[in-house]
């Protein structure tokens, strides 16, 4: 078991401002500063962000052990995506009056996710998040990201992530659920987040959900297929500890699977997939996964 350093991240290093704004598109672009950062980065999407944050802090050599990422088995190295561009052009209080502001500070980074603070700077209100997908719902709820409708929540259980798109790094695509056999439409990881807090951490955990098998049917790949999807990913959320999410995610198309600890950590394991399954290579092509592993 891994010994987490309870240690503050120090001084300015653990604070960051984004300002961010909703494309007609739905993805989520803005431009982020940290004081090491001369003028900010620009980012495409969200996902490009939290990369960048995450590395800064890892060059500041705070906390790195707990933010060692797992990967699918085959896969061979950093993802394809492109990394935000530095833009020396911009101060960093001269923000976009078309954005929204946000400071964020990090005081952990447990469990590969995010525990901190977060800041609108035009409403002026504080919430603190324990886990990364908080601090998403945060800020799509700001920034007025619409959910197609009031979803149940059901605890943990069963669902599908299909990614249709990844431009610029940004994941677009469905998000099936078994419980209540809903295809719900996602256009960036905050929309995804939003209705995955909805979903599984909306009511108190109950043993009889929690232990109940589930397997995703075969059948449900006939509509992957009329919606020219890039990759499926069936994801079993068996805890929702800490304000996120642990479970187990199986890569459809390669018939891998792997755990992972936080939606953060899930996240990085489907984006890596979608972008680098070209380049996979692995010895395990024929192994037959009818249902999910028990996690270890």
């Amino acid at each position: 078991m891994t010994c987490f350093n309870s240690r503050k991240l120090v001084n300015a290093d653990r604070n960051f401002t984004i300002e961010a704004e909703v494309c007609e598109t739905g993805e989520v672009r803005g431009r982020l500063y940290h004081r090491r950062m001369d003028g900010g980065v620009e980012f495409q999407s969200l996902l490009q962000a939290v990369e960048h944050m995450n590395q800064t802090l890892d060059e500041t050599g705070h906390l790195t052990v707990n933010m060692q990422s797992r990967r699918f088995r085959g896969s061979y190295g950093q993802s394809a995506g492109t990394m935000c561009q530095r833009n020396a052009e911009y101060e960093q209080n001269e923000f976009s009056s078309r954005r929204t502001v946000f400071e964020i500070i990090i005081d952990y980074r447990f469990g590969t996710s995010w525990q901190g603070r977060i800041t609108c700077k035009e409403k002026g209100t504080t919430v603190e998040f324990k886990g990364f997908i908080k601090m998403l719902s945060y800020m799509g709820d700001v920034l007025g990201v619409k959910k197609e409708e009031k979803l149940q929540s059901f605890g943990p259980g069963v669902c599908e992530i299909v990614v249709s798109n990844s431009r610029e790094r940004e994941l677009a695509g469905y998000l099936y659920h078994m419980e209540n056999g809903q295809a719900m439409p996602f256009r960036s990881i905050v929309e995804l987040a939003m209705q995955m807090e909805e979903l599984y951490l909306g009511i108190p955990k109950h043993p009889a959900i929690i232990c109940r098998p589930q397997i995703i049917e075969n059948q449900w790949l006939g509509i992957h297929k009329e919606k020219n999807c890039k990759a499926a990913f069936g994801v079993r959320i068996i805890f929702c500890q800490n304000d996120t999410l642990q479970g187990v995610v199986r890569w459809r198309e390669k018939r891998e699977y792997t755990n992972f600890r936080s939606f953060m950590e899930l996240i990085f394991l489907i984006e890596e997939a979608v972008n680098c399954g070209e380049h996979w290579s692995t010895d395990s092509e024929s192994e037959k996964i009818s249902s999910f592993p028990i996690m270890r």
